[in-house]
């Protein structure tokens, strides 16, 4: 950390801002346009649709937030490529993709530490998948993205929420935020408003806060994080929202 910086700030410089990417692994026209057309609310969809495109643009982006792979594609399997993938980089959000229901492909995606989907899609995997990513993504902070997932999680916040809240984590103020998301104005009320309901927050400010703290108590004490939190609040929430 850079001297004199104090510990929030070290948490709002890890922040990016930056457009999550997704890279969509998958051969059939009509897929592709459904996954496209719902990750591109969230962020930058880039498409291959074999096995050695993709991993070709996997090795030139090298900030995906996450990957979508199809099991069968043109030129191999599609857990050919995720296995390569997870050779490289053990982390990355990976979503499993196939149209076949046999129940041995989702144990193959437990093998390989991926998350896994059977076709046709439903928008509510997609939503907790996409939010996932974009909050390990777009908080760049080990812990950081733990306290933003564990609210995905808990609370059921969709992918724009995230957005809303890791940039609001990395420093972008509230009347910025329509720029940054290239989205109207009055869907970032509506997003911030959903956000707040969710987390029983008074206002966006007050939830930062309690996600720096959290993130911060993670730091000083990661095997113990969960009971500070807890000590420290009474539960694993936000602050309840105070009467008025």
């Amino acid at each position: 950390m850079v001297s004199g910086m104090s510990p929030v700030e070290g948490l709002e410089q890890s922040v990016t801002t930056n457009s999550p990417e997704f890279l969509v692994v998958e051969d059939h026209p009509m897929v592709m346009r459904t996954l496209r057309t719902y990750l591109q609310r969230v962020g930058t969809v880039l498409e291959a649709g074999t096995v050695q495109e993709g991993l070709r643009m996997f090795e030139e982006h090298t900030n995906l937030a996450g990957m979508l792979v199809d099991v069968n594609l043109p030129d191999g399997l599609g857990t050919d490529l995720i296995r390569e993938i997870r050779r490289r980089d053990p982390v990355l959000p990976i979503l499993m993709l196939t149209g076949s229901d046999e129940r041995g492909w989702a144990n193959e995606a437990h093998a390989l530490g991926v998350e896994f989907v059977f076709k046709p899609i439903v928008t509510e995997s997609l939503e907790r998948f996409s939010a996932r990513a974009v909050a390990r993504a777009s908080s760049g902070d080990d812990s950081l993205a733990a306290v933003v997932s564990e609210l995905v999680s808990s609370h059921g916040l969709s992918p724009r929420e995230v957005q809303v809240l890791t940039l609001s984590l990395g420093g972008t103020p509230r009347v910025a935020l329509t720029d940054e998301m290239g989205v109207s104005d009055n869907t970032v009320k509506t997003t911030v408003r959903h956000l707040l309901r969710k987390t029983t927050a008074d206002t966006l400010d007050d939830l930062v806060q309690y996600v720096m703290r959290a993130a911060l108590q993670r730091r000083s004490a990661p095997n113990s994080a969960s009971d500070n939190l807890a000590s420290r609040t009474g539960s694993s929430r936000p602050p309840a929202r105070r009467a008025h």
